[in-house]
């Protein structure tokens, strides 16, 4: 409807400096505006009425002695004038100097004024007096933008606002409560559209949607082309779960996911703006109870355990409170949103058996999930799993499911003895590989010392000797790197280990289990972890970098102990160097 927005941005463009966005209308500021712009105000005004009903405009004329308001409907040009005070005297006496002025009084003392071309003439001949006060009171009525929409298009069971302002948009919803959102934006049965002035594009979901004032058009279509679907998963999702006041303050996730991707920042704040509100009633509708108490939901999910505690959405972060009364605050940002979308639509929309599906989302939760903030940080996993396994749930269910944690308390605990005595292996086998080697050697020196003829020299004998010294200690060091970087591959299996455990247990749990994943106040730990021999994961990491570096420390001296020897042979004499 380019007429209506013509006469919108025509106004603001000379107004809006002198104006600010209020929740109903578009409010002009009288203390800052001079009483000679009254009158172009007044013709600016009364061409916005050409479009659409801008609402009343009153006019407040404070002359001292006496007052009148007069008050203005530019939508039916009928213009009424009272006086508010002043009774009992005669206007000539006050105005006897000035024929014009008491005119000009006498029209709005006796309501004389029947067109805008009057009122003008008036304020005109008021205007220049030092004695008389004008001051207005006007702003343009959101609603009569929003009737004027509904007419041109024909919109029927839609719930239309209207905005100017991109940015008090978003501070408008963003003061909203999620828990508000529905009962003071949209009427049931109907779908939600904001129109806002300063917008530039079209995004919508099957019953959402957010336009430019420009783009109305494409509205109408979306409107035609479609048939509203949300309260129909509303019911369903109330007869899934028990939800405080289901029926005026849910909505569905897939009520706030748009058709198509940002492509503007505007757009991206948008999608930004609803975000939390998917995210909120994704975790309600998987809950068997959820109550109001104190602005937090208190929720309840009741699978093969029972998971209780109280979540709050705000614009960007989540707050957790589990029931030990530990919190955990999550930055929307940080959360995957599809995550969550994508839960909901398995459970509720596609296959359309909820009543199947809500069983198996609620006992895979508990196996995943020990309080209410693992469920949101783990809803990655959480989702794969249902999706992946779906017909192993159908088929099997979860009645396994605490037989399936002991098996996982067993598993813990045989990885434990595992790492450990393979830790102990490894150890002992490095020890004897050394010291058979050291033994080797000196049999092996003896036997070519003391079996070699007369005729050899003692520094080829030598030479021989500190050789295989050498090479013996180059098949230790590579056995021993072949070792550190087995014992690399060992940290990170038993990383992944903890990684997949932890998702099993509590914290308490992980402490007796032995899968804690930290180390603090290790003796050497910021020299180990410098050189990146350890990851900074497990204690045990530390103990066996003791180990490797005293063996390495041994074979370095081996080694270079062997090559000072041929060096002292064959370069020059080393012993020299020190004095007797």
């Amino acid at each position: 409807m380019l007429e209506l927005d013509l006469a919108i941005s025509t106004f603001l463009e000379e107004w809006d400096e002198f104006s600010t966005e209020q929740n109903s209308r578009y409010s002009i500021d009288s203390t800052q505006i001079e009483e000679d712009q009254i009158p172009e105000l007044i013709e600016d005004v009364e061409t916005l009425s050409e479009s659409f009903n801008p609402g009343s405009f009153e006019i407040d004329v404070d002359a001292g002695e006496d007052r009148y308001d007069v008050d203005w409907d530019p939508n039916l040009g009928v213009i009424q004038s009272d006086p508010i005070s002043g009774d009992g005297y005669d206007i000539s006496d006050l105005y006897d100097d000035d024929e014009a002025t008491e005119n000009a009084i006498r029209s709005l003392s006796n309501d004389r004024l029947r067109s805008v071309s009057d009122l003008i003439d008036t304020l005109e001949v008021l205007i220049p007096r030092e004695d008389i006060e004008l001051s207005v009171d006007f702003g343009i009525e959101k609603q009569g933008i929003v009737r004027e929409l509904e007419e041109e298009y024909n919109f029927e069971d839609l719930s239309l606002q209207f905005y100017f302002s991109f940015d008090f948009f978003e501070r408008r919803i963003s003061n909203v409560s999620f828990e508000n959102f529905r009962e003071k934006y949209l009427d049931d049965g109907d779908r939600l559209a904001f129109v806002i002035h300063e917008f530039d594009s079209m995004m919508s979901s099957d019953d959402f949607a957010v336009t430019g004032s420009g783009s109305v058009d494409q509205l109408s279509e979306w409107v035609t082309s479609r048939r509203s679907t949300w309260e129909d998963i509303v019911t369903s999702v109330a007869t899934q779960s028990l939800i405080e006041n289901v029926s005026s303050v849910y909505l569905p996730p897939s009520f706030f996911k748009f058709g198509s991707d940002p492509a503007t920042s505007e757009e991206e704040r948008v999608v930004a703006l609803f975000e939390s509100h998917a995210i909120l009633f994704s975790i309600l509708s998987i809950t068997s109870s959820a109550q109001q108490d104190d602005g937090m939901w208190e929720l309840q999910i009741s699978g093969k355990q029972l998971i209780q505690g109280r979540i709050q959405a705000s614009s960007d972060e989540i707050l957790v409170r589990d029931a030990d009364q530990s919190e955990t605050t999550f930055q929307i940002e940080d959360l995957d949103i599809e995550d969550f979308h994508s839960l909901f639509e398995w459970t509720y929309i596609k296959g359309n058996e909820p009543e199947t599906r809500l069983p198996i989302v609620r006992n895979v939760t508990t196996l995943f999930a020990q309080d209410l903030s693992n469920v949101i940080g783990n809803m990655s996993e959480i989702h794969g799993s249902i999706k992946s396994n779906y017909k192993y749930y159908v088929e099997q269910t979860t009645d396994d499911f605490f037989e399936f944690r002991q098996e996982l308390i067993d598993s813990a605990f045989e990885t434990n003895s595992r790492f450990s005595d393979l830790r102990s292996q490894l150890i002992n086998s490095l020890s004897r590989d050394i010291f058979r080697t050291i033994a080797f050697i000196l049999v092996i020196g003896a036997t070519v010392y003391y079996r070699l003829p007369e005729s050899v020299d003692s520094n080829t004998v030598f030479t021989i000797l500190l050789s295989l010294i050498f090479i013996y200690g180059l098949v230790v060091l590579r056995r021993i790197r072949g070792i550190h970087h087995q014992l690399d591959m060992l940290v990170e299996d038993r990383s992944s280990a903890v990684n997949f455990y932890g998702k099993f247990f509590n914290e308490n749990e992980k402490e007796e289990y032995q899968l804690k994943a930290d180390v603090d106040d290790i003796r050497f730990q910021w020299f180990f972890d410098c050189i990146e021999w350890t990851r900074g994961k497990f204690e045990f990491e530390y103990t066996i970098a003791y180990d490797l570096f005293v063996y390495y420390l041994l074979v370095g001296v081996i080694l270079v102990g062997t090559v000072l020897g041929l060096v002292d042979i064959h370069v020059g004499d080393l012993a020299g160097w020190f004095p007797p």
